[in-house]
């Protein structure tokens, strides 16, 4: 019988019982020893570049002091404490950890469904240094809120993950997987079912009209929650008039304003136009945030992200590529709406980044270091971008009082780099090593056990 109980049959009394389950809740999991470089309570950095993530010009030679998963220190000669572990990195950049605010832990499977990827996209966004995010929406919200707490526990390596829920959608929804809401009140028992439920915003999907849009955000306002939308049969004036927190892939979801073809192409931003004066003031005076998706489906994305993907999610890529369909997203009609983001940060407007990878040979990790290259393409510099993706993202989540700084007392959510970032962007790519909470994860590693997996698991 104590055989078939396992470690358990052998506490034979109540206090045996109670050290017994100490020790098992002691137990270091097997995957620290498999994915981290570095795990020791206090850490030294010495003589690298700081780039603290606010837009402050970056300082060199400075050492920062990890203690028990926050930054403790920062400065150009910092003492090492007795037992701390110190890691020489002359010529390495430091940077906080990316907050990206659309990100997806799914990918599509070619038939009207998705994916969840709960094994591949969370070690690939922390390789990517990706060590917080906001879900943007999700086909399998109980799998996404199991995943977040067991990352949150420790029993699996994540980004910190925020959750949106599932997508909310109207009669004319094209996916098997969204929650398709016929009445006001059904938005309302929706939202109030998955609030329940832990998660924190809600997402209106294409063809949502203004009644069901209102309650949903009544109702989530209503619990101090938030809510942000994918829009089409809704304008992006309108949702903000109704009150609207933050609207996804900024102004590629304002077609009824803009009059946009489905797949973009023709646009050409006119930043003279009255009616887009108009809409990008209404935008701000209404507070909306803007979350960019910046993406080029004409560019294909590197053969270290197609060797992620399963076999079945490569052939897809490969042939919806080779087919050129016409509903794919035109790059020139993204280009030219990606010119109305900088009009309406200009205008004071909230701008945050995502990659939206889940399809089109869109991989996390991968992706999001190709959207921040991308906004530098468009002509915003690398330290305006890292600031976006870092501190104001942080900010936009209501969590700028932790992460996304480089500051003593904030969390030890760290990126180390071979060059400067606040020169090339594209830097990024070559990540050497990532901290989420004062553990040091390898970046390869990580993407090593990511291999072949994405739209499979």
């Amino acid at each position: 019988m104590a055989h078939g109980m396992g470690w358990m049959g052998r506490c034979v009394s109540l206090v045996l019982l109670a050290a017994c389950a100490n020790a098992q809740a002691r137990e270091v999991p097997a995957w620290r020893a498999q994915y981290l470089r570095v795990d020791a309570p206090k850490v030294l950095l010495k003589g690298v570049r700081v780039i603290d993530g606010t837009g402050h010009a970056p300082v060199d030679g400075q050492s920062i002091l990890i203690e028990n998963g926050k930054i403790a220190a920062i400065g150009p000669a910092l003492e090492a404490p007795e037992g701390v572990t110190v890691l020489e990195l002359p010529g390495r950049s430091v940077m906080p950890g990316l907050v990206m605010l659309h990100e997806h832990m799914m990918y599509f499977s070619g038939a009207a469904v998705w994916h969840s990827q709960p094994v591949s996209y969370p070690k690939l966004y922390l390789a990517a240094g990706v060590t917080s995010l906001r879900t943007a929406g999700t086909e399998h919200p109980e799998v996404d809120r199991n995943l977040k707490r067991r990352i949150d526990e420790g029993a699996v390596p994540g980004p910190n993950m925020h959750l949106t829920g599932p997508y909310f959608n109207g009669a004319a929804s094209d996916f098997l997987g969204d929650t398709v809401l016929a009445t006001p009140e059904e938005g309302r028992a929706a939202t109030a079912y998955w609030a329940g439920r832990g998660f924190t915003s809600f997402k209106l999907y294409d063809s949502v009209g203004p009644q069901l849009a209102a309650a949903v955000i009544d109702e989530a306002h209503r619990r101090g929650l938030k809510v942000t939308g994918h829009l089409r049969a809704l304008g992006c004036a309108e949702a903000a008039r109704l009150g609207i927190d933050s609207i996804e892939h900024a102004f590629m979801s304002c077609a009824k304003d803009l009059g946009l073809a489905p797949n973009y192409a023709g646009f050409v931003a006119r930043l003279d136009d009255p009616a887009v004066r108009g809409l990008i003031r209404t935008l701000v005076d209404e507070g909306v945030v803007l979350v960019s998706t910046p993406a080029a489906p004409d560019r294909p994305p590197g053969d270290a992200a197609m060797a992620m993907l399963a076999p079945q999610a490569r052939d897809a890529y490969l042939a919806t590529k080779q087919a050129n369909a016409p509903w794919l997203p035109d790059t020139r009609g993204m280009q030219e709406l990606r010119k109305l983001e900088r009009a309406f940060v200009d205008a004071g407007g909230r701008l945050g980044i995502g990659a939206d990878a889940m399809d089109f040979g869109l991989v996390a990790g991968y992706a999001n270091h190709r959207a921040l290259a991308l906004l530098v393409e468009d002509g915003w510099s690398p330290m305006e971008v890292i600031r976006m993706a870092t501190s104001n993202g942080a900010d936009l989540l209501g969590v700028g009082d932790r992460v996304g700084r480089i500051a003593p007392g904030y969390a030890a959510d760290l990126i180390v780099l071979p060059g400067d970032p606040s020169v090339d962007i594209t830097v990024l790519d070559q990540v050497e090593l990532v901290f989420k909470d004062g553990a040091g994860y390898d970046p390869a590693k990580l993407r090593e056990a990511a291999k072949g997996k994405v739209g499979w698991h």
